[in-house]
């Protein structure tokens, strides 16, 4: 199935990518369910000034660094504007250490939450607990068996508590010595590290 998303993937984004991985791999029967998708697919088919405008904001979502945190400002500037918005957010501060970048999204977040619903995704714990009070919290969980690694991308209630990243470490042939490494340092206070400064 991966292949065949290779061969017909024309998306201008990852999150298009992921929606049509998605669309893929959950078969559908209701007919009502069909013709929906069916009359989106004409809609967008036929209307490429709709699929532009639809397309080019997509784009924005592949960028990182400076653009991404331009964005974030712009989605400041536009919930001071006005209310109602829905911000859809991908690992908000990406890159920022880990300090920083939890106590900005943090602040960031509540900002947003005040008039308008975040969605936001994010592999930092940390943030889900700093943001219980004025978000619900869903997750995605990951599974292996047999080793292997699958998602079977059902929305869950509350935050997720699997730990799956040092086994798929294992699992693409990482050395033992930094499996064992890193399974010792999860156990510890290492992340930590600003409190040494």
């Amino acid at each position: 199935m991966d292949d065949f998303l290779q061969k017909i993937d024309r998306c201008a984004s990852a999150i298009g990518s992921q929606y049509l991985y998605q669309l893929l791999h959950k078969y559908e029967s209701y007919p009502e369910k069909l013709d929906r998708r069916y009359n989106e697919y004409r809609i967008f088919l036929n209307d490429q000034i709709l699929r532009e405008k639809i397309q080019k904001p997509m784009l924005r979502l592949n960028r990182s660094g400076a653009c991404y945190i331009e964005s974030i400002l712009e989605f400041i500037t536009l919930s001071e504007k006005s209310e109602g918005y829905i911000f859809l957010i991908d690992e908000i501060f990406r890159g920022a250490n880990t300090c920083e970048r939890l106590s900005s999204a943090s602040a960031v977040l509540k900002h947003l939450s005040e008039k308008n619903i975040n969605m936001v995704t994010t592999h930092d714990m940390e943030l889900q607990s700093f943001l219980r009070d004025k978000h619900e919290i869903f997750h995605f969980m990951e599974q292996i068996e047999n080793n292997e690694h699958f998602f079977d991308y059902l929305i869950k209630p509350g935050p997720c508590h699997s730990r799956n990243a040092i086994k798929l470490l294992e699992l693409i042939g990482y050395p033992e010595s930094i499996i064992k490494e890193a399974l010792k340092l999860s156990k510890t206070d290492f992340f930590h590290l600003d409190s040494a400064e």
